[in-house]
């Protein structure tokens, strides 16, 4: 194969001009001299090529770099630790390079920082200029303490997911005052201590702790927060007391908690619900829910997920009025009444739930009209007797219903 259209031949001029190289995702062997040549630029895309063994003094003595995107490129460091940062070096992507420490020191004037997809245990962080650190899919098993004195005052979003994280300890977050997102999601967290959040001055705006092992929550008072995920835990209850620290909470994700409503025989921390004045969306999907909920005091509810749940009759009555989403797919719902009443709803979920072959569907009937599902008989079907029909010949007119199996309801 004739070389030379393998190459592409740059002069240093062209290179001085330089102000973004992308090279990414071509598994190219990038020599020394083109590094010389592009200090001046000011970012840089190396992700999936070869970098050569003096990359590192090259980026730490002469790079002007602001911009660096190393991810998944084969590259030569000591002791499997990053520690490096260039003298205006802003945004750095180490993601996947099989890393084992981080050491982020304050002469680095980093602002955002992605290191996802490597092996870290552990990190020194320093850089009092970070605003966002992605630390997801590691094999962190610590939550990671700053050294003594050091407080990131700028960074506003941490994420930690998929990591091996047990616990939020005691004072957690207090060296990240200023932080607003938190994804601890993905983890094995069985236990946050009372004293994780601060009890003043957070301004965290939303927290993802979806897919860990959690029985129970604190009740810290986060009065900025707006999104609060906790599905997929093992939650046995919540404590009322929590609602009254969220004033702010629009959007609550409680879904796959199937445990979550064991304990409500006769009150239920559902009946708090009404202190978050501004929810708008709630999903309580496959939380194992037998009986439909007071909801029609959350004038603010739009959207109300209660998938995969045992519910069986369901009183618009005792929804949100201004709601426009439902789901109510995968229940055992024989009737649905006074539908008519919800002016707003636009999306109705019914699939999959043993409805009745009667009147008690005319209200919804607009409804599942527009659904583009409705023609599926696998998922849309009523029952008159033990006879199952498809749902949709029956509401355009009934005439030409064909039994589709025979059974129970």
């Amino acid at each position: 194969m004739d070389v030379g259209c393998r190459i592409l031949a740059f002069s240093a001029a062209d290179f001085g001009r330089l102000n973004a190289f992308d090279v990414s995702n071509n598994r190219l062997r990038i020599d020394i001299s083109a590094l010389t040549a592009l200090t001046n630029a000011s970012h840089l895309d190396f992700s999936y090529t070869h970098l050569p063994p003096g990359f590192v003094n090259w980026l730490v003595d002469e790079s002007r770099t602001k911009s660096l995107n190393l991810s998944h490129a084969e590259l030569h460091l000591n002791d499997e630790t990053w520690s490096s940062c260039g003298h205006e070096l802003r945004t750095l992507d180490i993601t996947g390079l099989r890393l084992k420490r981080l050491h982020l020191l304050k002469n680095c004037v980093l602002t955002t920082v992605f290191a996802r997809d490597n092996l870290l245990e552990t990190s020194w962080l320093e850089a009092v200029s970070l605003e966002a650190l992605h630390l997801d899919r590691n094999l962190f098993t610590d939550w990671p303490i700053l050294p003594p004195g050091v407080a990131l005052d700028r960074l506003r979003s941490l994420t930690l997911s998929s990591n091996l994280l047990t616990s939020l300890p005691p004072h957690a977050l207090s060296q990240f005052p200023n932080l607003q997102h938190l994804d601890v999601s993905r983890n094995q967290i069985s236990e946050i201590d009372h004293l994780a959040f601060p009890t003043l001055g957070m301004q965290l705006v939303s927290i993802d702790l979806s897919f860990n092992q959690l029985s129970i929550l604190p009740h810290p008072v986060l009065p900025s927060l707006i999104y609060l995920d906790v599905s997929s835990n093992n939650l046995v209850t919540m404590d009322s007391a929590l609602f009254a620290g969220l004033p702010l909470l629009q959007h609550l994700k409680l879904a796959n908690n199937p445990q979550i409503f064991t304990r409500c025989e006769e009150r239920c921390w559902s009946d708090h619900l009404d202190e978050l004045t501004g929810l708008t969306d709630l999903d309580l999907s496959y939380c194992d829910l037998s009986r439909a909920l007071h909801l029609s005091h959350l004038q603010s509810l739009r959207t109300l997920l209660l998938r995969g749940n045992q519910i069986v009759n369901m009183n618009a009555d005792d929804l949100p009025p201004n709601l426009s989403t439902l789901d109510l797919g995968e229940n055992r719902l024989h009737f649905t009444r006074n539908f008519s009443r919800l002016r707003s709803l636009r999306d109705l979920r019914v699939d999959t739930n043993p409805l009745r072959c009667d009147c008690s569907l005319h209200d919804i009937v607009p409804h599942l009209l527009n659904q583009t599902q409705i023609t599926d008989p696998q998922l849309y079907y009523c029952f008159s007797g033990s006879w199952q029909y498809p749902l949709l010949p029956y509401l355009t007119g009934g005439k030409h219903w064909i039994p589709m199996t025979r059974g129970h309801d």
